[in-house]
């Protein structure tokens, strides 16, 4: 939810939803927007963006996996924490930290963190993929996800900053 968001939060939360309806899968949305925070915080995500998260929509690749919004997030924050060496575990388990933490959050408030239990809706079924579209559940179940994504991802970005 956003009740209770700064503006500078729910104008970043009312985008990823705009990109998300525009044809954007959930991941791409959701990182697109972060990386766009990211910025303006000084760190830059590069030209990759939203083309890494490609992939991840439909819990990886329609798989019914892992939530690709949350997937979104677990992106970011590994950009925000930029780890280049192997031998920089405290980064790693940082960010092992941050997103364990984050998902038992969004599986508390949700249920689950799986795409397909989130969804009710196996998304490799054509029939179903038609299901999707025509009951709008992107709109109406999926767009929840995205928009405390970039809430909490966000949230968590600035977090990261300020350490």
């Amino acid at each position: 939810m956003v009740i209770g968001l700064g503006r500078g939060i729910a104008n970043e939360v009312d985008r990823a939803v705009m990109l998300f309806g525009s044809g954007f899968n959930c991941a791409e949305a959701v990182l697109t927007v972060l990386c766009e925070r990211m910025e303006k915080l000084g760190r830059s995500c590069g030209r990759a963006v939203p083309s890494v998260a490609t992939g991840f929509g439909g819990g990886i690749g329609r798989s019914g996996g892992t939530c690709g919004a949350l997937s979104g997030v677990v992106m970011a924050v590994g950009l925000m924490v930029w780890r280049r060496r192997a031998d920089d575990l405290g980064r790693k388990y940082r960010v092992y930290d941050l997103v364990s933490r984050m998902i038992g959050e969004f599986e508390r408030e949700f249920g689950s963190s799986s795409c397909k239990d989130l969804i009710r809706i196996d998304l490799r079924v054509e029939e179903e993929r038609f299901r999707f579209r025509s009951q709008k559940v992107q709109d109406k179940v999926c767009s929840k996800f995205v928009k405390w994504c970039v809430n909490h991802g966000a949230t968590l970005l600035d977090q990261l900053k300020e350490s």
